[in-house]
């Protein structure tokens, strides 16, 4: 009798995830495999065609025309399809997900798509707001980077560990709310992911890290550092920070949003973007009002590199006036919560 598939248990976004296929998150040894929120297995090799899996779309992307992923009911759960790579069946009560590979599709980027794209759909289905973002904890200070794809916000929380931040996050970052004292809102990050994912072009931050600090090359060729992250697994959100690499100057500069465009630029910059069904929309159009009621959120222009200003951290916090705890970021308290 051939041994069955090996199943491991991790932690990741406040999940317990059991998980045929290898991940790159912590792993919760000691926990009991049939005692989890979410199990992920592997189906048979599945076509997967640029069309939707159903007519009933509930979230899709096109980048330059072509689909990079559609969510859609089917039955009683939901099929996302990652063109060319895979299909991942779930089920009704977001708790089975089948993986179905694509004949010839890149495997080796299943995991990233298990807590990038899959793991976000799960969350929101659950009931969080998931931004496009990093997230780190410097001086007691929690600060979110928040952009579309390639606007650096793997970089800037690279930036940030390299000096000694701890990472929160990167690519998914889930919010919660929390009961204020005054009354309103405390937007609560959760923790997800060990691993700060570093292009091409920003690679040379790895050397910045110390030793204790892992890197390693992912299979879609990036660089990938695994900085100290923070122990809480959640905490309070004080900032969100939207870069814009700037090449042609040499000063960092900062501008407050108002809540019309900072709620404009999050709402575009949800992990899972293209949502159609009236209800999400609505969910969102009032969860992103919660959120900038309640959190700063600036618009950065930042020097880019390679090669990166070694000040730059300090230079980020200035221009947002977040150099001190006067500032209403002060994490001490209650503010890691869930422990």
């Amino acid at each position: 009798m051939e041994p069955g598939p090996v199943v491991r248990v991790y932690g990741c976004a406040g999940l317990r995830i059991a998980s045929e296929i290898p991940l790159n998150v912590t792993e919760l040894t000691q926990c009991n495999p049939d005692d989890v929120d979410v199990t992920i297995v592997l189906g048979e090799w599945r076509n997967t065609p640029f069309a939707p899996p159903s007519e009933a779309i509930v979230a899709e992307l096109y980048e330059d025309g072509y689909p990079r992923y559609i969510f859609c009911r089917v039955g009683d759960g939901f099929v996302g399809r990652i063109m060319g790579v895979a299909d991942f069946e779930i089920d009704g009560d977001l708790s089975r997900v089948v993986c179905h590979p694509a004949p010839g599709g890149p495997e080796g980027v299943l995991p990233i798509i298990v807590v990038g794209s899959i793991l976000a759909f799960l969350l929101v289905r659950r009931g969080c707001f998931v931004l496009h973002a990093s997230a780190v904890a410097v001086d007691d200070q929690v600060l979110a980077f928040v952009g579309v794809s390639g606007q650096g916000k793997s970089t800037m929380a690279a930036l940030f560990c390299a000096d000694r931040a701890e990472l929160v996050t990167d690519d998914v970052l889930p919010l919660e709310f929390a009961p204020d004292p005054d009354g309103g809102d405390t937007v609560v990050c959760i923790r997800a992911g060990n691993e700060v994912r570093l292009r091409d072009k920003a690679a040379e931050l790895a050397e910045r890290f110390d030793a204790a600090a892992s890197v390693r090359t992912t299979a879609d060729d990036r660089i990938a550092v695994a900085p100290g992250r923070l122990s809480a697994e959640r905490v309070r959100l004080g900032a969100i920070v939207l870069p814009r690499p700037d090449r042609e100057h040499q000063e960092v500069t900062a501008r407050r949003l108002g809540d019309a465009e900072a709620s404009f630029w999050l709402t575009r910059c949800q992990r899972i973007e293209g949502w159609s069904e009236p209800e999400d929309l609505r969910w969102q159009f009032v969860d992103v009002g919660r959120i900038v009621a309640a959190v700063p959120v600036y618009d950065v222009s930042v020097p880019w590199g390679p090669p990166f200003a070694p000040n730059l951290p300090a230079q980020i916090l200035a221009a947002c006036g977040l150099g001190d705890r006067s500032s209403g970021m002060d994490r001490t308290g209650d503010t890691a919560l869930g422990e």
